[in-house]
């Protein structure tokens, strides 16, 4: 095993070390580039996973529905159905991955249900991280006569940056139905669930 120590400047006594495992295969870290990144990588050129994963509320955090039911999505405005669940809470300035899977109901009435992110830590409206809209289309049912029963798992993902610590992202949802039936569900057929991941 090879090692390097590199000693303190006159103010400092600590001693930095590298060391070298015994290995058959090149390894190297480049020096942080403009941005402060070092990477490491192979003789092939691919990032190990060691350079990568992370810890939960680190690098990734997710909240699941197991513990609420059915919340009622706000007539003509935006809100936040639950504000315990339908929300991210990101540990530090930077640009994200964020992702949800929210089960919506419109249960026998025409209309839409809509939804977009919001930051309650501003109390401002987001843009994704290109400066485009949040607003996704959940479900819309606009048929003539009886409306029909539906219940649909909707996915969404989003790419978005806060330029500080701790920022409560909610999940705010819209409908255009007056009634109890144009809601965002939680049960046993199928729990809600809200995902980060930290890209830079």
């Amino acid at each position: 095993m090879s090692v390097v120590k590199i000693s303190g400047n006159s103010s400092g006594t600590g001693i930095f070390t590298i060391e070298s495992p015994n290995s058959n295969t090149d390894r190297s870290i480049a020096l942080p580039d403009a941005a402060g990144t070092v990477s490491i990588k192979d003789s092939d050129g691919v990032i190990d996973a060691v350079a990568f994963t992370g810890t939960s509320g680190t690098a990734y955090g997710h909240l699941m529905s197991t513990t609420i039911g059915d919340s009622n999505v706000p007539y003509n405005s935006y809100g936040t159905p639950n504000s315990s669940f339908y929300r991210w809470v990101l540990p530090k300035a930077g640009s994200y991955r964020l992702f949800a899977s929210w089960r919506v109901r419109l249960w026998g009435v025409h209309g839409m249900i809509l939804s977009r992110l919001y930051n309650n830590s501003t109390s401002s409206v987001m843009t994704d991280i290109n400066g485009a809209s949040t607003v996704r289309m959940n479900y819309e049912n606009r048929g003539g006569g009886t409306a029909e029963t539906f219940n649909f798992q909707i996915s969404h993902e989003w790419y978005v940056s806060v330029g500080s610590d701790n920022q409560d992202i909610h999940h705010q949802a819209f409908t255009d139905n007056n009634s109890a039936d144009s809601s965002i569900q939680s049960d046993s057929n199928g729990y809600n669930h809200h995902g980060w991941q930290r890209i830079g």
